[in-house]
């Protein structure tokens, strides 16, 4: 339960401010309180959605990748997602069944502490970081045929310069167009 005072910002109001102050290109829908944005990496655009649970005092941010896995392709999907997901520190990859939207999240809960502009900043970066490492793998995957095992290592084994979890060069916010989707659900009632 939260133990925020009257005067204390939302958790989204925050994610907002931090936004403004690094000058992203970003949209807040006020029905849903949900920010999206976005980040175009070298291997991929990324599109991004900040959802917070003020009450819970949790931030969910989800990066959504560019198209869907096939059906025929779902269990490779899921074998390279299990295996990414296994090395991973922080976040997530996560796969619909029902549609094989793929997405990579990162969520953080602050009850009884403070989220901060810092806290935001590293769920963006190390998101874009995570899926540019492994965007291509995954598409060899789904679309080339390579095996998942062999994938989610070669995407690990790769060249990892921009880990230092700064926001890297390889990724660029100010470039990326906001394609909103004016339905009412939220990223996480597609799963």
């Amino acid at each position: 339960m939260s133990d925020h005072s009257e005067d204390s910002v939302s958790i989204i109001d925050l994610v907002e401010s931090v936004l403004a102050e690094d000058e992203w290109h970003y949209e807040r829908n006020e029905e849903t309180n949900v920010i999206l944005s976005g980040v175009k990496c070298k291997n991929t655009t990324l599109r991004l959605a900040f959802d917070a649970k003020e009450e819970s005092e949790i931030l969910l941010m989800y990066g959504l990748l560019d198209g869907h896995a096939p059906a025929d392709k779902m269990a490779e999907a899921a074998e390279f997602i299990t295996r990414a997901n296994f090395a991973l520190l922080v976040g997530n990859f996560e796969m619909d069944y029902a549609d094989g939207e793929i997405r990579f999240k990162v969520s953080v809960d602050f009850e009884g502490g403070t989220l901060t502009p810092i806290m935001i900043r590293n769920m963006i970066s190390y998101c874009a970081i995570t899926v540019n490492r492994y965007y291509g793998s995954l598409m060899g995957v789904l679309f080339g045929n390579l095996d998942p095992a062999e994938a989610a290592m070669a995407a690990e084994e790769g060249d990892h310069d921009d880990d230092d979890h700064e926001h890297s060069e390889d990724c660029d916010h100010d470039a990326f167009d906001i394609e909103i989707d004016d339905s009412d659900e939220k990223p996480e009632d597609r799963a």
